[in-house]
């Protein structure tokens, strides 16, 4: 029992999730476009879910994103379903989403933060913004 209990705590730390940080006015100038805000698309993703294995909902057209690891080396990430994203505010919160859902309207932030019940919409200033991170959460999401 302690061997096993040794390999998966062994297991865990060695396949842990790179988290990314973005400056808030650095992925502010990446999101922007000429229109001021994203040009939303319909999209399908497969879930690794069975009760729910596909999913429809509009996400963000950006290919890429510009990024930093912690040592401060610049990376870009390809957009997926399964990059998530998490803002910290100026009162401490923290607030996690999905990063295709991501868009900027009149200075706030919209996003989703679950697929399967889309009616969990986040609306937040961006003024309160003051640190971005992602990550990629290796969970099994596929565009269709």
């Amino acid at each position: 029992m302690k061997k096993i209990l040794f390999l998966l705590v062994i297991a865990f730390t060695t396949v842990s999730c790179t988290t990314y940080t973005i400056p808030p006015e650095d992925f502010k100038a990446q999101l922007y476009t000429a229109t001021d805000t994203i040009p939303l698309k319909d999209v399908t993703i497969s879930t690794p879910i069975l009760y729910a294995s596909r999913i429809s909902y509009k996400a963000n057209t950006i290919k890429q994103i510009e990024v930093t690891d912690k040592e401060g080396l610049k990376h870009t990430l390809e957009n997926s379903p399964a990059i998530e994203m998490r803002v910290t505010l100026k009162n401490g919160k923290r607030k996690t989403m999905y990063f295709d859902t991501v868009y900027l309207k009149n200075d706030t932030l919209f996003a989703l933060k679950s697929k399967l019940i889309q009616s969990l919409q986040q609306k937040i200033p961006f003024a309160d913004i003051v640190k971005i991170e992602v990550q990629d959460s290796g969970k099994d999401y596929k565009y269709q």
